[in-house]
């Protein structure tokens, strides 16, 4: 027993350091001077053996429009996920509760548009957008991301709806709640840590995505992801400026996971009873 119990230890610090070290790495080389270099250095500039500096960050708010990205990445991920829950409820009660072969060829066929790659639909939307007008527009972002967000929303939300006894939504039509009224007053509060998980893993997904943002925008609706690809120049690579900005897009993603780890962890653990 007290084998096993250390074997899982080691495995935990060995996963903690593979993820760890280059988070690690990218947040001590944004306090590095610019004329320094991030490769070449060794484990010595890691451990902060050099003078520190803020000079990176003074240079990606200041010189920069940097926090312009970050409002842009911020609308784009919220928007998304907010119309997918918005939509994605709803169907995703429909199909829990109409057991036929339309609702499950749905339900198959929305859970594998999540599996196709990226770039066979990338070329598509970039030609549907322009048609449209909405070439480098947040709306452009939001309809790209719309579609990968809600399939995943409808499947979390669906397989929760299934949990939930019948009898409560029976009890609640007794009440005198129409079906509607019954969503929701009665599940989607039931349905609250199904909708949380749900909706975070899909703002991180949005938060980090490039390659939409990097076909579908310019200049004005840039995200910050394709903004820190930019820091590469084709001269210079200013290394303390990109991982700079790679720190501070971390953030959001710590507060969200923070507040909704407990939420999280219930999904994945607890029925919804």
């Amino acid at each position: 027993m007290k084998r096993i119990t250390v074997f899982s230890y080691i495995i935990v610090i060995i996963t903690v350091i593979i993820y760890g070290v280059p988070i690690f790495w990218i947040i001590v080389s944004s306090f590095k001077p610019l004329e320094q270099s991030l490769i070449g250095y060794g484990v010595a500039q890691i451990l902060f053996l050099f003078r520190p500096t803020l000079d990176a960050y003074n240079r990606i708010f200041f010189e920069q429009q940097f926090a312009r990205y970050v409002i842009n990445s911020l609308i784009v991920s919220s928007s998304s996920v907010g119309l997918s829950i918005i939509i994605g409820a709803p169907a995703a009660y429909t199909i829990a509760r109409i057991k036929d072969k339309v609702t499950r060829n749905i339900s198959v066929w929305m859970v594998s548009t999540r599996l196709m790659p990226p770039f066979t639909v990338a070329l598509p939307f970039f030609v549907m957008m322009n048609s449209l007008g909405l070439s480098d527009t947040v709306i452009a972002l939001i309809i790209v991301y719309l579609t990968f967000n809600l399939p995943f929303i409808v499947w979390v939300m669906r397989g929760y709806f299934e949990e939930i006894p019948p009898e409560i939504e029976k009890a609640a039509r007794i009440d005198g709640c129409a079906r509607f009224e019954t969503l929701m007053k009665v599940l989607l509060p039931l349905s609250k840590p199904a909708m949380i998980s749900g909706g975070v893993i899909s703002f991180l997904l949005s938060w980090n995505e490039f390659l939409f943002a990097f076909i579908l925008t310019s200049t004005q609706a840039r995200t910050v992801t394709v903004h820190i690809a930019n820091a590469v120049g084709l001269v210079v690579i200013d290394w303390p400026a990109m991982t700079a900005m790679s720190t501070i897009t971390i953030i959001p993603s710590l507060i969200f996971i923070t507040i909704a780890q407990k939420q999280i962890i219930r999904r994945l653990t607890v029925k919804a009873w």
